[in-house]
């Protein structure tokens, strides 16, 4: 079984792949995302064998729209990289558009898994344009 992250603005999805199916599940965002993990793990399985792969979606910026926020953005390559560590899986990075429907990612993450190794990491590429444009008041 492929284990797929896809977080979002307003949620955190996690879809499991497995003999050509996938499963999705989406729960909404303002809960860790380690604590949203263990409310879906046991519905994928993953609490009597471990995935065999860990892929962690990147979106592309859709036109006219805010980016995903970049400490979703960490939050889903930190939890992808520990899980694929814990288990002594591969992980790949999904970079994929907006709005790419879920059976979609589910084919770009066993095609990145194809070419991925036991080791290798994923890593958020910043784009450096800073979002804070006032300095803060220190209290």
């Amino acid at each position: 079984m492929i284990l797929i992250l896809d977080f979002g603005h307003d949620w955190l999805a996690f879809g499991a792949v497995e003999g050509g199916k996938s499963h999705w599940r989406r729960v909404a965002a303002g809960t860790s995302a380690f604590r949203a993990w263990r409310r879906v793990q046991r519905e994928f399985g993953c609490d009597r064998r471990s995935p065999t792969g860990v892929a962690v979606v990147l979106r592309e910026r859709r036109e006219g729209a805010p980016p995903v926020p970049w400490s979703t953005v960490r939050q889903a390559v930190a939890m992808g990289n520990t899980l694929a560590f814990a288990w002594g899986a591969p992980v790949a990075a999904v970079v994929a558009p907006a709005g790419e429907k879920p059976e979609a990612l589910a084919v770009l993450a066993v095609q990145a898994l194809a070419k991925a190794k036991t080791g290798d990491w994923v890593q958020a590429a910043y784009s450096g344009e800073p979002h804070i444009t006032q300095p803060k008041k220190l209290q």
